[in-house]
């Protein structure tokens, strides 16, 4: 094991003699003891004087992943991951109630107050508003499919992505840019709205008149130099500082015309003796189609402060001719103006390229609801096979791919997205139930079948348990901790 890995103790990396002994609780070995140390359920017990210990409401779930995995006193860990869970709810969700006289009752949070720990919700009885205010640890938060979330903790934090099925406290979500398919608990997920703009179908022309260009020297571009010392020589504009009247290139150009990059360093040269000499092809706005660019897209920067990024599309903001771009290197997001990129690929070409000969779903036209065999792909319209039929071409919007994604690159969403959901599980064999990813806790499962929720009224939710108990407690003068 690396050094400075956090892990729990195994028992088999214990001797096998008389140095260990087991801590029996309730008749049952919940730990060892070993060199004066005691190991319960793998973590470790340490004690400290209560005046260097701070008490937390809420730990993030990722600091105590070991106590999770350990599963060492269930019901006080699943508290304290619905706590968490619950400091996602927010103004304009929608939370049911799971104690008191309005038990079973869903409404929409108006305005919430975590310092209390409560929340005031809009019920409609009767086809009339009420706001009720009531108790956060008596709600749970409501999840529905196609709902758009993001993970604030796990192995897949910070994926953005929305549910396409639900199976008690499982979701499946569809990853947003990728649309890989992950297993998450309902407990590590954060209702919002996804920072990305999706069509359901791209329209061809895209009525607006685009920014003016700009004569300004980007990093990346071509530049030759008219005076001084460096006159005459060509090169790519390296750095520039802002308010600064120097700017750095690279000569690339030799002596007898070549172009080369090897074993160059940066010359400094005054801004106002150079001249820009030529543009990187990137894309451009054309009256018949617009922008050429869509989600899903993978491109590369010409020019401009991230210069040399690469990455695929993520949004596309078309009247301010930006988008924005998922970074290969560090997954972070940028905003780039679209005329200061260059396209590698569609996201036609390679994205689907490992769905055909797979199924997909006819989604609109004449044999809507079917499933079928992809075959083929154009730039317009795919080659199907319905199940027991003869090819048949379809537009790439009226076919679906089993994540949810036209095949014009757009992802269904809202009732589209239910009502697609609905059509795949009456395609599929029922799976057998899953286990929470990391777990929470271990439950039995009943041997009744599996029935999965994916209209807008099936919403598994979550519950949340204040810390009113922990606070209440009293400390004595030294405090045990398993750590």
């Amino acid at each position: 094991m690396p050094c400075g890995t956090r892990a729990l103790l195994d028992q088999c990396r214990l001797p096998t003699n008389k140095a260990v002994s087991d801590i029996i609780c309730d008749n049952k070995v919940v730990g060892w003891t070993y060199e004066g140390q005691s190991y319960y359920m793998g973590l470790l017990l340490q004690d400290f004087h209560r005046d260097n210990l701070e008490l937390l409401a809420s730990p993030h779930i990722d600091d105590i992943r070991l106590h999770l995995e350990s599963g060492w006193d269930k019901p006080f860990l699943k508290k304290t991951v619905t706590s968490f869970s619950m400091q996602f709810l927010r103004m304009g969700d929608w939370a049911r109630v799971v104690e008191g006289a309005l038990r079973g009752e869903s409404g929409q949070v108006i305005s919430t107050d975590h310092t209390v720990g409560s929340a005031s919700l809009e019920f409609a009885f009767d086809g009339r508003p009420e706001q009720i205010e009531v108790r956060v640890e008596e709600i749970e938060r409501v999840f529905r499919v196609s709902d758009t979330v993001k993970v604030v903790a796990g192995p897949y934090l910070g994926i953005e992505g929305h549910i396409i099925q639900m199976w008690q406290d499982v979701f499946d979500i569809c990853q947003d840019i990728t649309n890989e398919q992950v297993e998450v608990s309902k407990y590590y997920l954060d209702r919002r709205p996804l920072n990305h703009t999706m069509h359901s179908q791209i329209p061809m022309q895209q009525y607006l008149e685009p920014p003016p260009e700009s004569d300004s020297i980007e990093i990346g571009d071509y530049i030759e130099v008219l005076d001084g010392r460096h006159m005459g020589k060509h090169g790519v504009m390296d750095w520039y500082a802002k308010r600064s009247t120097y700017l750095w290139f690279r000569d690339v150009l030799t002596q007898d015309g070549r172009e080369t990059s090897s074993g160059l360093s940066s010359i400094s040269v005054p801004v106002a003796m150079v001249r820009r000499t030529s543009l990187t092809h990137t894309i451009q706005y054309t009256k018949d189609k617009g922008y050429d660019v869509r989600p899903g897209d993978v491109v590369t920067v010409a020019r401009g402060p991230e210069y040399q990024a690469k990455g695929v599309v993520h949004s596309v903001d078309i009247p301010n001719a930006h988008l924005t771009i998922l970074c290969d290197s560090d997954r972070s997001l940028l905003r780039i103006p679209i005329r200061f990129v260059t396209k590698i690929r569609n996201v036609f070409l390679d994205s689907f390229r490992n769905d055909i000969g797979q199924e997909v779903f006819v989604i609109g036209g004449d044999q809507k609801g079917y499933r079928a065999t992809l075959h083929s792909l154009s730039s317009e319209t795919c080659i199907v096979a319905v199940h027991g039929q003869q090819r048949t071409g379809l537009k790439l919007h009226e076919v679906a791919t089993k994540y949810g994604m036209r095949l014009n690159g757009a992802m269904l969403e809202g009732p589209e997205l239910t009502a697609f959901c609905e059509m795949r599980k009456r395609s599929y064999l029922v799976p057998p139930p899953r286990s929470t990813t990391p777990p929470v806790e271990k439950e039995k499962i009943a041997s009744s079948p599996v029935v999965y929720l994916t209209g807008p009224s099936s919403s598994p939710s979550n519950t949340w348990s204040t810390w009113s108990e922990s606070l209440e407690m009293t400390l004595c003068e030294d405090s045990v901790i398993l750590i």
